[in-house]
């Protein structure tokens, strides 16, 4: 019984690493359609929308900054995705509330995402700048 759940496990391994799949199922969701919600205010490379950071969050974050990702966990990313992040913005030159700037927070997208969803856009989002 040993040998014969050995030997379907080796063949198994051997078959997906012959096929060349990654281990992901073929319809998992494309995590640059999950990213165009993000890109209004992140921008499609994840630098950030220069208009949305001048007119509204001037501490939008770069996701491809190497001090910005030293600081970021997967949990950490994906509970801002999911519950929304509040905009630290608060007072002072880079919070100009006169210019329009951004007060509130990111919305969160637990409701418009599933948890494979989540998963997957914050692997992307901490891809940025590799």
């Amino acid at each position: 019984m040993l040998k014969r759940t050995l030997i379907i496990a080796v063949t198994s391994i051997a078959l997906l690493a012959l096929s060349g799949t990654t281990g992901f199922a073929a319809d998992a969701p494309d995590p640059a359609k999950l990213y165009k919600k993000c890109m209004g205010c992140h921008s499609k490379d994840g630098k950030g929308n220069p208009k949305f950071r001048a007119k509204k969050n001037p501490n939008l974050p770069d996701f491809s900054d190497p001090a910005w990702k030293k600081k970021q966990t997967h949990e950490k990313v994906r509970k801002g995705i999911a519950e929304g992040v509040p905009s630290p913005c608060k007072e002072g030159p880079a919070c100009n509330v006169e210019k329009g700037h951004y007060k509130g927070k990111m919305k969160g997208y637990a409701k418009k995402y599933s948890a494979e969803e989540l998963d997957i856009l914050t692997k992307y989002v901490l891809s940025f700048g590799k």
